[in-house]
């Protein structure tokens, strides 16, 4: 049996396989760009048209007629109190560990366009008499000025001529009842975004100043995970103050809005006040003795699993690494386990968010796909980064995912030989 096993072999029948895998999923991206290509330019125009026509109920908001705010416009705006907690910034790469391999591709990449090359600015703003609407997550000011920056920042930006807030001929009805002191609160999906997004919008009011059993009402899908449930029941936050956007918020006025940003771009800044927020959360003790090096498996996940998954874990295993499976402890339990960390093995997911636990000099590997947009697959670098963590990447062989289209869902083969690699460097 040759160097890294027989399930790393390439023969003929394996390398046509592969080959047919690949233009399958090259046949399925470009599918997929063209039903959003003919959505963008077909279909949507012509809904528009349809509703300019229809008869228009006294309950349905026109098109916004105000100007469209930037994250520039909202210090001098006067209609909100700006509050600035840490400066925008840019990641600095250079102080990132790398191999040679991996200073190679990220010198042939641009940063200057990336999203999450970019520190946004940490803030809370805050606007009397403001409303939300559903509609791509904005808010508008009594003058009904339009502010889109609550989107993720992968999303393009919109303009004044380009947001759909100011071209739709209808907006969901307001709600005529005026609600109470407000905090927007997205980014509930998974871990990562649970932590980076919502939770990271909780802590910069905290540490704006607020107290958060001031506010009536929380703008966000209830929690599900138990994850979730576990970080806001220790917060004090009861589900029954939150609004979900899909129902009681669609669209809203409110006594007093508060709102940040998303918080991609992690800077060192919002570690610290991640940490801080979160520092209080009991810790409970793990089902086994604390392991120094740990595999995150993501077998029990429709997405991203190792097609070669027992050979990667026995190849860790006789290094002495521990196999773990995130989804069975809590994440009190999930925070002991990183804290007690010098090496973490995982492919992409939102495991990785709890790296914000990590010690400094903790080594993280990641596995990642080539077809992987590169935006997502510097997330954990970005973190480990302002966690002080030295960061590694393994590229794989991407496999069509029969669960998810797309890239980033892509299945993996972990190439042996350079997993040993990148462990030993």
């Amino acid at each position: 049996m040759g160097k890294g096993g027989a399930a790393s072999r390439l023969t003929p029948t394996r390398a046509r396989r592969i080959m047919r895998g690949k233009r399958s999923f090259a046949y399925m991206n470009l599918l997929t760009k063209l039903a959003s290509s003919l959505r963008y330019h077909f279909v949507d125009p012509s809904l528009r048209r349809i509703r300019r026509i229809l008869p228009s109920s006294g309950r349905w908001q026109g098109p916004a007629t105000g100007r469209y705010l930037n994250h520039a416009d909202l210090p001098g705006h006067p209609l909100v109190d700006y509050r600035e907690i840490y400066p925008a910034g840019r990641i600095a790469w250079s102080d990132l560990k790398l191999d040679p391999a991996e200073a190679a591709e990220v010198a042939g990449l641009s940063h200057d366009d990336d999203w999450t090359n970019a520190i946004r600015p940490g803030f809370l703003a805050v606007s009397r008499r403001m409303r939300y609407t559903s509609f791509y997550h904005t808010l508008l000011t009594e003058t009904d000025d339009v502010y889109g920056g609550l989107q993720f920042p992968h999303v393009p930006e919109f303009g004044p001529k380009s947001h759909p807030l100011f071209t739709h001929p209808r907006q969901p009805p307001l709600d005529p009842a005026e609600r109470g002191r407000a905090l927007v609160f997205l980014g509930m999906p998974n871990l990562y975004h649970f932590l980076f997004e919502a939770v990271a919008r909780l802590a910069l009011a905290r540490e704006a100043g607020m107290d958060l059993r001031s506010y009536a009402h929380f703008i966000s899908e209830p929690p599900s995970a138990p994850f979730q449930m576990e970080i806001l029941e220790h917060l004090g936050i009861p589900a029954e103050r939150f609004l979900p956007p899909s129902g009681a918020a669609a669209h809203c006025r409110f006594s007093e809005l508060h709102f940040s940003n998303a918080t991609y771009g992690i800077s060192p800044d919002l570690v610290r006040i991640l940490r801080a927020f979160l520092g209080s959360l009991p810790r409970r003790a793990l089902p086994f003795p604390a392991p120094e090096k740990i595999y995150l498996s993501r077998a029990a996940y429709p997405t991203r699993r190792l097609l070669n998954e027992p050979e990667i874990s026995e190849q860790l295993a006789r290094r002495g690494f521990t196999t773990v499976f995130p989804h069975e402890l809590s994440f009190a339990q999930q925070r002991v386990l990183f804290e007690g960390a010098r090496v973490i093995v995982s492919s992409h997911g939102a495991g990785l968010a709890n790296c914000l636990w990590c010690r400094p000099g903790t080594k993280i590997v990641e596995f990642r796909s080539n077809a992987h947009s590169r935006g997502y697959w510097k997330l954990y670098w970005n973190l480990s980064g302002a966690c002080g963590l030295e960061h590694r990447w393994v590229t794989c062989e991407e496999h069509p995912n029969p669960n998810a289209a797309g890239a980033q869902y892509a299945d993996l083969l972990v190439p042996p030989e350079r997993l040993a690699a990148c462990l030993d460097s």
